[in-house]
């Protein structure tokens, strides 16, 4: 019997959880995004299921998301729900 490994896609697309404060106020930075995946230990547990990270270039900012960005944002959600 084969024994699949569950996956999780996580998008990040910039926003609170990756903002570093800069001379501009706070701003996305996805170095920040992946210091804090790395310090949640659950994540590196050989229980945990595989991690596919996307992250946007350029990230976006929350407070000045357009339309076309959000649309961007569910297209790239459902292409790897799809894979």
């Amino acid at each position: 019997m084969t024994v699949y490994r569950k996956k999780i896609c996580l998008i990040y697309t910039g926003g609170t959880v990756g903002m570093v404060r800069s001379a501009r106020g706070y701003v996305p930075d996805n170095a920040r995004f992946r210091e804090e995946l790395a310090a949640i230990p659950d994540l590196h547990s050989p229980e945990a299921p595989a991690c596919d990270l996307v992250i946007f270039d350029p990230l976006l900012d929350s407070s000045d998301i357009a339309v076309l960005r959000t649309t961007c944002a569910a297209t790239t959600a459902t292409a790897k729900a799809t894979e």
